[in-house]
């Protein structure tokens, strides 16, 4: 029996293109778990890097899923998931109605980037701190928002804002959340302008 077929294997493997905030890293710790590939995948910047041990059997399957993904699970496909979207409208969800709403798979990368790699203390989601449900969610492996740069919910922001750039000086007009809301439906069913920042 040949004993190189049992010894454990360590790989380094960097993988470059679109690796940045579309959920390839979750997409890699998934693949490993099902092959039970040890070690760790971070972002450098422009790449990936993935540093897996098995067994050289193991560690061949693993790469090969890898590669030949073709589930979307690290090409955005769409502005909102089709879960987002069903979470969006259901009036039982914590997410209900946020406008923020984002998951591994849909939601801003590049218009909050402010460096790489993309991790969200390098994006202006940092200075959101998550709330202890956005927090279980991002770091439970069998959430969809596991390790979710954008995961956010109403607890803890970003928050909707409107603001009337018209109100006369010195005095407010700010409205939040669903009255915001609600407010901007009725300037656009009147025909108004809105602008979004």
């Amino acid at each position: 029996m040949d004993q190189r077929k049992n010894q454990l294997i360590t790989s380094r493997i960097t993988v470059y293109g679109m690796v940045q905030g579309v959920g390839f890293r979750p997409l890699v710790y998934h693949i490993a778990e099902k092959y039970k590939i040890k070690g760790n995948v971070r972002n450098l910047g422009g790449s990936v890097e993935i540093i897996a041990q098995a067994k050289q059997e193991l560690l061949q399957q693993f790469i090969t899923e890898l590669s030949n993904t073709e589930d979307g699970g690290h090409v955005i496909l769409q502005m909102v998931s089709t879960k987002c979207s069903k979470e969006l409208f259901d009036p039982e969800d914590r997410r209900y109605r946020n406008p923020f709403i984002s998951c591994v798979a849909c939601g801003p990368r590049y218009t909050i980037m402010e460096d790489l790699p993309y991790d969200r203390e390098t994006t202006s989601m940092v200075d959101f701190e998550m709330c202890n449900e956005c927090h279980e969610e991002y770091t439970s492996a069998e959430s969809r928002r596991h390790h979710a740069q954008t995961i956010s919910c109403h607890d803890c922001g970003p928050y909707l804002i409107y603001e009337d750039a018209n109100q006369a000086e010195g005095t407010s007009s700010r409205l939040f959340r669903e009255q915001a809301f609600e407010h901007v439906a009725q300037i656009l069913q009147a025909g108004g302008i809105v602008a979004v920042k």
